[in-house]
């Protein structure tokens, strides 16, 4: 059996298009989820979900937001972004932008950030002061709980995430977002 396929005994469990909450709740595909292209099934460990994301699928799902601010309106973001499905106390997300994010923190936990195609510079506030970091493609990054961060790219990044539930983002551009703390 190739990767990625499931044997017949599983087939029959399998909810197309479902994320695992939404499976396990008995809810439509997709609830709080943009993912077409997730399969998910009841695994054999203790009634677990076990989920596959196609990413190629979902990254050509997104366009790319170009000239991205602090101020983007959400409007404007639909559609390049995309939270595919529940991990943990977290959610996976793609992403596909140029310009400036805003600044961001996670106060329940880490952030993993995977670059998968482009190059972004990362910006992070640390106990000694703002630090930024070259990433490219391949790359990851392990955004500590609480820190603010954000990222840069003038030339496009598609990007995936498991975020730390909630987020908080600023909606307006600042040097350094401890002064308001």
């Amino acid at each position: 059996m190739a990767a990625g396929q499931i044997s017949g005994k599983q087939a029959d469990r399998v909810i197309e298009g479902a994320s695992p909450v939404t499976a396990m709740m008995g809810l439509p595909p997709n609830c709080g989820y943009s993912s077409g292209a997730v399969m998910s099934c009841l695994s054999s460990i203790g009634g677990r979900m076990l989920t596959i994301l196609d990413l190629n699928a979902e990254f050509a799902k997104l366009k790319m937001l170009r000239g991205r601010t602090p101020e983007t309106p959400e409007a404007d973001r639909v559609g390049a972004f995309a939270r595919l499905a529940p991990y943990r106390d977290s959610a996976i997300n793609v992403a596909k932008f140029s310009g400036e994010g805003p600044w961001e923190r996670h106060p329940n936990g880490d952030e993993i950030v995977q670059i998968v195609d482009g190059a972004v510079t990362f910006h992070i506030m640390t106990d000694d002061g703002p630090q930024s970091h070259a990433l490219k493609a391949g790359m990851v990054v392990i955004v500590p709980q609480g820190a603010w961060h954000r990222f840069e790219a003038p030339d496009g990044v598609s990007l995936m995430t498991a975020t730390p539930q909630p987020t908080q983002h600023l909606t307006f551009a600042i040097d350094d977002p401890r002064t308001l703390e």
